[in-house]
């Protein structure tokens, strides 16, 4: 595991390596069993970037989804040979990153936040908020922390399907398959996960002159 320490310590990865695209993920996954160095480097390329988006929206603190993300590399050099191939290497790879997260904040006893993200276009009707000036920009971190309170009241699960499907872009049946859990099942908790999120927004000052009705009905999953 040498190298793979390396690879998840070090942000002067090699620029040698072939990209991913153009080995099959059998092929892949079969160099990541034998030990290949360049294999772990690909699958770690691959990967890496959205493994930490998911890792940041669930947890705050820099030096804490640094190192969760390298816990879910360690965790998936380790397990790799316990990959099936009866779903997508990514989606295996984010089943693990949800797990290593829910242990963490399991162990923290700390409820999840998530960074704020552009949910929410109505709330910025104006442009970026750093052309506003200090007004625009108090507004824009009020509704900042309003957002990350009505997060952070949601249950993990609950939070976990509207990270994946609203902020991901994933469909709600591949979310079943990293959660373990069935389609109708991932909709009711996304669908339950807006209403509580949208309501408890609309509580919030900060959202008082914005329209949040659209933003809670459900959309095609």
């Amino acid at each position: 595991m040498n190298a793979v320490a390396y690879f998840l310590m070090s942000d002067r990865l090699s620029t040698m390596a072939r990209p991913v695209e153009e080995l099959t993920q059998s092929r892949l996954i079969e160099r990541c069993r034998e030990r290949d160095p360049r294999a772990f480097e690909e699958l770690y390329l691959e990967h890496r970037t959205s493994v930490y988006r998911v890792v940041a929206r669930m947890i705050t603190g820099e030096a804490d989804r640094e190192e969760i993300v390298q816990d879910v590399f360690v965790q998936v050099f380790r397990s790799i040979d316990s990959f099936k191939g009866t779903s997508k290497l990514s989606t295996w790879v984010h089943r693990i990153a949800l797990n290593v997260v829910l242990q963490h904040i399991r162990r923290k006893k700390s409820r999840v936040k998530l960074q704020f993200r552009e949910v929410l276009p109505e709330s910025r009707p104006d442009g970026d908020d750093r052309h506003r000036g200090p007004e625009g920009a108090l507004m824009a971190d009020d509704r900042k922390n309003a957002v990350r309170r009505a997060l952070d009241a949601l249950s993990p699960k609950k939070r976990a399907a509207l990270v994946l499907h609203d902020f991901e872009g994933m469909a709600a049946k591949e979310i079943g398959r990293i959660v373990g859990a069935p389609t109708l099942t991932v909709r009711t908790r996304l669908f339950y996960a807006r209403k509580e999120f949208y309501s408890r927004l609309e509580q919030e000052p900060a959202f008082s002159d914005v329209d949040l009705s659209e933003g809670s009905k459900d959309s095609k999953t």
